[in-house]
């Protein structure tokens, strides 16, 4: 089928922002601030040498970039975020063809009444109970998680400890609580509550004076003349530029919702058997390449295009989702559903705005990397 041009979702898995704090020994728990460091270093980029300029190689050149890190009286780093679950996926936010809105909302019912969002909810807290969501920090000696439910006022939290761990290690009380927590989110998600709003506190066991790494900015390359500028005024370009969370003149750590979001939404159902988070051509942060583009035939518009052979498959499905063979049998479901949940612009372009002459089923809007 061809895509409608206008098909859009709202996220059904909104993490907020993620601030990080520092537990001293005292039990204390403080923000952890953001500094400016100045210095020099050596000449390190390619052009340097090989380049058209001649440039010495021997001098030193001014650095200035942010540094963040635990104080000297904490040795565990703490990550705070809100986390709200959404029925979005049900349906479209917005769609001008009426027949892909039947099959859309007829596809997410049938997902839902086959246990495919409980499945998903048990992905997003496997990739959370192993750190995902936290990428560089991740690197913890141990690591405990507690998970508030706000909407419901429901204490004591979710407490699980002995962390990072795939959540198929859990056992005992762990385990119960693991079960009534993706229950909750998948009535979220099914829609049979209008909302969840969790409280994510996750305690992770470093040392003191350690480096931490909040979320970087980009920065933007500026002009050779722009930079000599600011060098005899004896100010510098950062190299490296944190994001934070301004308290009046104290700049806290934090990590963007975006970082968090990428990493609670891992593709387990790509050709490479490689977990990167969810996008509609598979996008890998450590390679840079796209797992799921051109001539794979497992992007997700190639995917969704088939949604009327994926509703017969889930119309004949009958088994345990949570099986090995079934998570095969369903994998390009489980891809397209999961970036429903993410939400996006998932239309093909107008043919107003096309060129002359191409076929109107091809160009596709890009907006949703």
């Amino acid at each position: 089928m061809i895509l409608p041009t206008i098909l859009t979702y709202e996220k059904s898995l909104a993490p907020s922002v993620a601030l990080m704090f520092a537990k001293t020994y005292d039990n204390k728990k403080v923000p952890i601030e953001v500094y400016d460091a100045k210095g020099r270093g050596a000449q390190t980029t390619f052009t340097a040498c090989h380049g058209t300029k001649d440039t010495d190689l021997g001098e030193w050149l001014p650095v200035r970039q942010d540094i963040c890190h635990l104080p000297h009286d904490a040795s565990e780093l703490i990550i705070e975020f809100p986390l709200k679950y959404s029925p979005n996926s049900m349906k479209p936010g917005s769609c001008n063809v009426a027949d892909w809105t039947t099959l859309l909302k007829e596809m997410a019912l049938l997902y839902g009444e086959k246990g495919g969002y409980l499945y998903q909810a048990y992905c997003q807290m496997d990739a959370l109970f192993q750190a995902v969501p936290f990428w560089r920090n991740k690197d913890a000696e141990s690591m405990t998680l507690r998970v508030m439910n706000i909407s419901d006022s429901i204490l004591p939290p979710y407490v699980f400890t002995n962390l990072p761990c795939s959540i198929d290690e859990l056992i005992g009380s762990d385990k119960q609580q693991l079960d009534s927590l993706i229950k909750n989110i998948e009535s979220a998600l099914t829609g049979k509550r209008n909302f969840l709003r969790l409280r994510v506190i996750a305690e992770l066991k470093k040392d003191i004076l350690e480096e931490v790494h909040p979320s970087q900015q980009f920065i933007e390359k500026l002009p050779e003349a722009k930079k000599e500028y600011l060098h005899r005024q004896g100010r510098y370009q950062k190299s490296r530029q944190y994001v934070s969370y301004n308290l009046g003149n104290f700049r806290q750590a934090m990590l963007r919702p975006t970082k968090i979001g990428a990493g609670l939404r891992p593709d387990r159902w790509n050709d490479v058997a490689k977990e990167v988070p969810v996008s509609v051509y598979g996008l890998d942060p450590e390679s840079h390449a796209a797992i799921r583009g051109r001539g794979t035939k497992n992007d997700f518009y190639t995917l969704i295009s088939n949604i009327k052979k994926h509703i017969e498959t889930l119309r004949a499905f009958d088994g345990d989702m949570f099986n090995d063979e079934s998570i095969l049998t369903l994998g390009n479901i489980h891809f397209i559903m999961a970036n429903l949940i993410k939400g996006g612009v998932y239309n093909r372009e107008s043919s107003k705005t096309k060129n002359k002459g191409e076929p109107d089923e091809c160009p596709i809007d890009l907006s949703n990397p």
